[in-house]
């Protein structure tokens, strides 16, 4: 029946069952380029992946390849699978991901690694991954512990000529200087920047394993030695009275250590020698594509895309937060979560409330209250919702004492706004970013953990600073939440 069906009915059903898979992970990828609350180059990264396969496809024809095709067709079968379990668990992150494997797919799919101009497979879909916005979820898994290795390695490098220095988990303590090794510190974005640079040089080197592992060091040690290079610049600058906090001398002093940081592998990548066509092996042809499977696939790719979402990482509903009417001159009002805040916060169980405190003194705060027993679906940190609504967010910085989340936001009509932020479990421990609730959560799933955000404008506390103060000092009380930071 099928034998004499046109080949381009086979490449329709093909075509569009790679449609149905991957129009939602292509849509997450694009959303991710676009959220202002994302940093990074991650287009330009799929850029030079798009380069360098078309240099490789440019450079002339490969000899047929019939194991490279039927690994191909393989890695799209697991993809297919991978992305069936993303959708049943309602984790997008999942399919983001398997587009790296089909990147591999398709650079063995064009026989890329068997051209004049050979690009190695692998290599370009590990380039392909780090142009995935992943930084968020990088900064949950990595930020935590990055922060207290940096800040290690900071105090090691400084205790020889500041002999004072104390370390108290991420911060560096001086008299006169107190540096907290805080999120955008961690290095996660240095290590992201290196692992591109190592996955380019993989795509053109012959590396083999000695080099290969010599590459993956160079990666992570250089991510390493920059930020515990940066910190010492800032901590250096800071205790000889320098404006080092001042946004050019900040990111001067931040490209300087990167700089010192990609140097050794630069180096070695210089020496390594350039990528050659392998043997020709088996010049034996593709597989023809036949019409049967090309159409089952398209069936079991619309089957995946519409499966129904069951995950498994959600909390119990719980009651609403409770708020005080009165917190000494001020009393409360109820304000209404909106659509979006409603979905988010109680999609995967949870609840949350959002209200305002006002007297007869001066504007309204604002409070949010989300508690939630699912974390990591739930819990991030204001930028990515301001951002989003066309806000220009600065992160100020970590509170002494309570680890609560200093930010000031701008409004598109220019108004300014402090923003402060702090995760708490029912057991009192505190964490200042979602990446040390993420590790902690995992230690105990079973943990509570709650959002308190208070959102003021800018003038109210920079007028009337003792204000400010003094609400936030009643609301912990109300709350029963840790005046000092609980031992870790």
């Amino acid at each position: 029946m099928f034998e004499r069906t046109p080949r381009w009915f086979a490449a329709l059903g093909l075509g569009l069952g790679l449609i149905a898979l991957l129009w939602a992970p292509a849509r997450w990828l694009v959303a991710g380029w676009l959220d202002p609350a994302v940093e990074g180059g991650g287009p330009w990264i799929a850029l030079a992946c798009v380069a360098l396969a078309a240099r490789s496809w440019a450079s002339g024809p490969a000899p047929g390849d019939a194991r490279a095709a039927r690994l191909a067709l393989g890695l799209l079968a697991l993809t297919t699978a991978v992305r069936l379990a993303g959708q049943v668990l309602a984790v997008r992150l999942v399919g983001g991901l398997a587009l790296v494997v089909d990147v591999a797919a398709l650079a063995l799919a064009l026989r890329l690694h068997r051209r004049p101009w050979p690009v190695h497979p692998t290599a370009l879909a590990a380039l392909f991954a780090c142009a995935l916005p992943l930084a968020q979820t990088a900064q949950r898994l990595f930020g935590f512990p990055l922060r207290l290795a940096s800040a290690a390695l900071a105090e090691g490098a400084l205790r020889p000529f500041v002999p004072a220095l104390v370390r108290e988990g991420a911060l560096l303590r001086h008299p006169g200087v107190d540096l907290l090794v805080d999120l955008p510190c961690s290095g996660a974005e240095g290590l992201a920047l290196l692992a591109a640079v190592g996955a380019g040089v993989a795509c053109r080197r012959r590396l083999g394993a000695r080099r290969a592992a010599a590459l993956f060091a160079l990666v992570a040690g250089g991510a390493l030695l920059a930020n515990a290079a940066r910190i010492v610049l800032l901590f250096g600058g800071a205790r000889a009275g320098w404006p080092v906090f001042d946004g050019v001398a900040h990111d001067a002093i931040g490209l300087v250590a990167l700089g010192l940081g990609a140097a050794p592998l630069l180096f070695a990548a210089a020496r390594w020698p350039a990528r050659a066509v392998p043997p020709s092996g088996s010049r034996a042809p593709a597989p023809r594509l036949r019409p049967l499977p090309a159409w089952l696939f398209a069936v079991a790719a619309v089957g995946v895309s519409a499966a129904p979402a069951r995950p498994l990482d959600v909390g119990a509903p719980l009651p609403t937060p409770d708020l005080p009417a009165h917190l000494g001159a001020w009393r409360l009002e109820d304000a209404a979560l909106t659509p979006l805040e409603s979905a988010y916060f109680t999609r995967f169980g949870g609840a949350a409330r959002k209200a305002h405190f006002v007297d007869d003194r001066g504007a309204p705060i604002g409070v949010l209250v989300v508690r939630t027993q699912a974390p990591l679906r739930h819990l991030h940190g204001p930028d990515r919702c301001l951002r989003g609504a066309g806000f220009t967010v600065e992160r100020l910085g970590v509170r002494a004492g309570v680890p609560e989340v200093l930010w000031r936001a701008t409004g598109p009509d220019g108004r300014v706004w402090r923003v402060e932020t702090l995760f708490v479990d029912d057991a009192g421990h505190t964490a200042a970013t979602v990446g040390e609730v993420a590790w902690r959560w995992a230690r105990a799933p079973r943990a509570t953990w709650s959002l308190i955000q208070r959102t003021t404008p800018w003038t109210t506390c920079e007028a009337a600073p003792a204000r400010c103060a003094d609400f936030a000092a009643g609301l912990a009380r109300a709350l029963d939440l840790p005046t000092e930071e609980a031992p870790r």
